[in-house]
Formats: C-alpha cells, structure tokens, sequence
C-alpha cells in the first residue's frame, strides 16, 4: 500500500514521519523543495532483526534528490556525526532513480532526502529478514563469547551471524584436540557494498580467560565486493594446532568502518585422526573449584565444551584400556563417583574404597564403570599419578611425572596417594 503524505514531516530529525518497526515494504508519495521551505524530508523506523534494506527514491522531475542512510547510534534521536550508514548515499535526478542497498542489524535507523528545488517523489522501503542461526548474539569479549562446542572430525560448527555498525564484534569458544583447523565463510549479504572485516584465530594459552597479544595465532582481512566472490576458506597456513581452548574473532575492519553483513561460518577439524578416540581420557580444569575432570565419552566432553563454559577443556590426557583381550588379561575397571558436596568427581580401582565409600559416604554417588586400567605396570604402559588437595578436598590425576614432579616441589596443599603415589596403569598418548 501506498500512503500519500498529507503534510509536512521531518525537516528535522525529532520531527520525522515515523515508520516504526519495518517488517516487509511499504511506500510514500511526498514532495520536496524550497518553494515551500521543505528541503528535507527524515523518514525513521526501526528493526526488531537483521534484515536486508531497500531503499527506492523515484523521481520525474528533472531536479535531483538525495538520499542517506544513519543509524541512530546513542539513541539519542539526532542525526550526529559518525553515524552514517555508508561512505556516500545516491542521488535520483532526470527521472533516474536513486537507491540504497545494505544488510543492518536490529536497531533504529533514519533515511533522509534532500533537495533545494521543488520536486514530487516516491519513497519505496522494504526489509527482507535475514534471520541469524543462534538465539543470543555471539559478544564482543571472552566472557560474552559464544560457545559452540568441541571441533572434531565428527563434529563441526556452522553458524550464521551478522556484523555492522550495530554489532562490529562477534567472538566464538570452541575446543580441539591436536588438529588441523579449517574456516569456511560464505553467504555475505552485503555484497551489494562490499566491505572489510577480519578474521583472528585465538588461543587462550594461559588460560586467563582474556586475549593478550601474544594469543593471536592467525589474522587475515576479509575483503569482498558485489563483483568478487563470497566463500572464502581459510586453512591457517595448513597449521596443526595443539589441544586446548581457542577463539574465532569476526570485526569490522578499522579501513572499511561501513561494513554491513551477515556471513554464515563453517568450522571443521581436517586432519584424519587414526586413533582410537573411544579409549582416550579427556581432562577438563574448573578454576573456580580448583578442580579436574576427567571423560573417556566423546559425548560428554563435547557437551561440556558447549553448554558448561566454566570448565576449561585441556585436551585428551592419557588412554584407557577398553579392548576385550585386554580386560581378560589383566585390565580392571575404574569407578567413577560424584561428590554431592564438593561437586567434582573421584576416580578409584580399587574394591576396598569402592565398598567403602557406598556404605559409608552418603554425599557421594556412585556412577559405575568410567573406564579400564591396570593395576599392576605392564608392557608400553605407564603410572597414573593420585593426588589429593587438603584445601579444596579433591583429587587429581597426572600420567606425567614432570607434572607429579612440579606439585610436590610447589604445591604443599597436594598430597600424593596409593603406592608411592600411583592410582593405576594407562597407556600414554
């Protein structure tokens, strides 16, 4: 529908013809000029989501009129500087028309039209959505990132987001075991611009939660054009990367600050992994507890990974013994228990704890079998270290001895355990 504008609106910002929220199209028949002191006419509306715009000025008369794009950046309802859409607008004269394309997150936007001779014009706005695939924005710092998950060969990432204006930082958690990593971008719907944005690949190497300088393992700049192509793949120089916890950083580039657009990521470990992933034991640290988890379930370390950002993930630490010869030959079960108390977990092979700690310790509950190990040294195997924290009433597990070595040089509170400190029998990476 069309709606022909019965009097004057915006000559300036705070008194714009208001649109409100812009869901679809719609048109408005107005003129413009200085016969009637109306040099500037202020449209405003705002996006409940990203969408990509259209803005149409058609015009026959032989007189020019332009039109720009703002953002209402403070939401202040001005018109301030910086807070232009685009480097430049487009100018409708001798019956040619004028428009803007752009892709924009939600927010509050204004389009202004300006003339200094008498022209009629119509004003022709549409918004088509352009729906991003994660219910909460990925934020722009460590703590606001958005987790996606454990990367592995049977599990990859992809997402569609968007950054502009509005939004110029998106930052992703993930973890890897040793790996080579690829990042596949495509689908910009700004294209009708171009722009720049780039791409930094981040590893928290302490673990402090914060990306210092020394974090930043790879960057590249994005540059794309409605004459270029859109998928651009990234192999990080064919690197193979150590396990641990890393960052994707997507921003709008310092040399393009009008970069609008959503992309749709695609994030794949692509090195084939030729070993048994079902028997390897995966170690998680949550600072908070000053405590350790361990896993042999590839379901349950990638589910930590996602949805519990207070564990960090360290990478696979030693592995079990889950071959059937094995078991008939010498191999017993590890128990696993929770402790309802502290909220972390011990792991035992022996019968007498197991027994005890079900008739006797009602805080804790017993979750079966977590794995197999020996509990005598055998062929290509080595010792898994027990430990117990006195402050934090806790244990720990190390098969290295570089490791058992540094706490009992270092850290008094840990006590070692068992036979000269070993709990069982693994088998090294």
């Amino acid at each position: 529908m069309t709606i022909v504008l019965d009097r004057d609106y915006g000559k300036t910002s705070f008194n714009s013809f208001d649109i409100g929220i812009l869901d679809g199209s719609v048109a408005y028949i107005d003129s413009i000029g200085n016969n009637n002191n109306d040099e500037v006419d202020i449209y405003k509306f705002s996006l409940a989501q990203t969408s990509q715009i259209t803005s149409l000025i058609e015009t026959n008369n032989k007189y020019g009129i332009s039109i720009d794009l703002f953002v209402d950046q403070n939401n202040n309802g001005d018109i301030d500087a910086g807070e232009s859409i685009l480097p430049y607008g487009d100018y409708a004269f001798l019956g040619y028309d004028a428009e803007i394309k752009t892709t924009l997150g939600a927010g509050n936007y204004k389009i202004r039209l300006e003339s200094y001779f008498f022209n009629d014009y119509s004003l022709n706005i549409n918004a088509i959505t352009a729906p991003v695939s994660t219910e909460i924005d990925p934020g722009n710092t460590v703590d606001t990132s958005l987790n996606i998950g454990h990367i592995s060969n049977s599990n990859s990432a992809e997402i569609t987001n968007f950054i502009g204006i509005v939004n110029p930082v998106d930052i992703y958690r993930f973890s890897i075991d040793e790996t080579q990593l690829t990042l596949n971008i495509q689908d910009l719907t700004g294209k009708d611009v171009g722009g720049i944005f780039d791409v930094d690949l981040i590893k928290d190497n302490n673990n402090n939660g914060r990306i210092d300088s020394n974090d930043i393992l790879y960057s590249e700049a994005i540059e794309y054009s409605i004459y270029g192509d859109d998928n651009y793949t990234l192999n990080f120089e064919n690197q193979i990367f150590s396990s641990g916890n890393y960052f994707i950083r997507f921003s709008v580039s310092n040399f393009d600050q009008y970069t609008n657009t959503n992309y749709t990521l695609q994030l794949s470990s692509s090195v084939t992994n030729t070993d048994n992933d079902d028997t390897k034991i995966y170690r998680f640290f949550r600072p908070d507890k000053g405590s350790h988890f361990y896993t042999a379930s590839l379901i349950e370390r990638d589910y930590i990974s996602k949805n519990l950002p207070q564990y960090q993930y360290e990478g696979a630490s030693y592995q079990a013994i889950n071959d059937t010869n094995d078991i008939l030959t010498g191999a017993k079960p590890v128990y696993r228990f929770f402790n309802n108390s502290t909220g972390v977990h011990l792991y035992t092979m022996s019968e007498v704890e197991k027994d005890y700690i079900i008739e006797s310790l009602d805080n804790y509950s017993f979750e079966n079998i977590a794995y197999h190990a020996y509990d005598n040294p055998q062929e290509g195997t080595i010792p898994l270290y027990r430990f117990y924290h006195t402050v934090a009433d806790n244990h720990f597990f190390t098969p290295s001895a570089v490791e058992r070595d540094y706490i009992n040089e270092n850290l008094p509170w840990y006590q070692e355990e068992g036979d000269e400190g070993v709990a069982f029998y693994v088998e090294p990476l």
